[in-house]
């Protein structure tokens, strides 16, 4: 494995080797320490993954850039060889993390991101594992509002049995109404 560096510092955003009794150990360039790592877990409910998603929304830029963003990432249920992926309601390639995270910083999405309230607007249970919820999203730039549809699937059967995960969210209607200023 090729360190990066020269063994006395590293370059900030990569992955250094650190050697440990003969073997080579990756450390991270960012420190997570005291803040939990969020994935799906059997004992997590719909609801429960609505309301971790939207708070990790909500300070998306703690404890590092784009952590909520990852962590709807964790929750997404996009095969990552497919190039299909429907998450956006339309087909895109999801496979990466990065062009998944591009998406919620473009016109449609960005009242996610850093969002000051989510109200509920509505559910619908489709069927025992499957739920669609509308959400109310304010963003943090005065006058944006977006509405946003969450469809959550419940895995059955297989190691992930009994996992809810995010098969899609569709925006379906933003405004941004800018404040003017008096001249």
């Amino acid at each position: 494995m090729r360190a990066v560096g020269n063994g006395k510092r590293t370059f900030p955003g990569r992955l250094a080797t650190v050697p440990r009794r003969g073997r080579p150990r990756l450390v991270g360039a960012q420190c997570t320490a005291g803040y939990p790592y969020i994935k799906p877990a059997f004992d997590l409910g719909h609801e429960e993954v609505m309301e971790i998603q939207l708070e990790y929304l909500r300070k998306n830029n703690e404890p590092y850039v784009d952590h909520g963003i990852e962590v709807l990432y964790r929750f997404a249920d996009i095969d990552p060889f497919d190039i299909r992926a429907r998450y956006f309601g339309v087909k895109m390639d999801l496979g990466q993390f990065e062009r998944f995270r591009r998406m919620f910083h473009t016109q449609q999405y960005r009242a996610l991101v850093n969002h000051v309230d989510a109200r509920p607007l509505s559910t619908l249970q489709l069927a025992e594992t499957r739920v669609k919820k509308r959400f109310l999203v304010e963003g943090f730039r005065k006058g944006e509002k977006g509405v946003f549809e969450w469809t959550l699937t419940q895995k059955v059967g297989g190691l992930k049995d009994g996992y809810w995960y995010v098969e899609s969210c569709i925006c379906d209607e933003i405004e941004f109404e800018p404040t003017r200023g008096s001249a």
